[in-house]
């Protein structure tokens, strides 16, 4: 049996242990824990999407190996995001190229 409030803890403390210009990147990462990524309802995540979504590229690599296309995408900020777009069957890429001039390739 897992003791919840041994991993509230635990992340309480870390947090508290972060130097005062610990990036929310940081803050976050050691928020994770075993059983989900973060809370329900955690402001950090609302905070993390709006900084990636007006943050501007320093560089942009394809991810080698593995079978699917991947990016990863270095922030000016610091912030490092994976870039993977979501895989559709050929079928459905047709269609929504129809309505939508998407290519299939």
């Amino acid at each position: 049996m897992i003791d919840e409030d041994l991993f509230s803890t635990c992340s309480s403390a870390c947090q508290d242990l972060l130097p005062p210009n610990a990036t929310l990147y940081d803050r976050f990462q050691l928020g994770i824990g075993d059983r989900d990524l973060y809370p329900e309802g955690d402001p950090r995540v609302a905070r993390i999407l709006s900084g990636m979504a007006n943050a501007r590229f320093a560089s942009i690599e394809q991810k080698e190996g593995g079978t699917q296309f991947k990016l990863v995408v270095e922030l000016a900020d610091g912030g490092e995001a994976l870039f993977k777009p979501m895989r559709f069957p050929r079928e459905q890429v047709r269609t929504l190229s129809r309505r939508r001039s998407f290519v299939a390739l």
